[in-house]
């Protein structure tokens, strides 16, 4: 289990077929894992968890797991095979 498994886990929890604004995804459980992340990676530099909850959005976008839309992020449904 990689060290982003749980949050990537927690961010398509707060993601339905309808578009959610940064705000409705950022709390809670997705936040405090940002900054356990944030802070264990810390150690050299300073890191924002709002950097690493980004990353983790591009990321999930690139994976083809979600997609941006004019209104927030939505998560990507694919069609069921026949």
């Amino acid at each position: 289990m990689n060290k982003y498994e749980k949050l990537d886990a927690a961010i398509m929890n707060k993601m339905g077929t309808h578009a959610q604004s940064l705000s409705e995804i950022y709390v809670r459980n997705v936040c405090r894992e940002c900054e356990l992340i944030a802070s264990a990676e810390s150690e050299t530099r300073v890191i924002d968890p709002l950097h690493v909850f980004n990353q983790r959005l591009q990321e999930l976008c690139k994976a083809g797991k979600i997609r941006p839309d004019g209104n927030g992020w939505r998560r990507v449904v694919r069609a069921q095979a026949a």
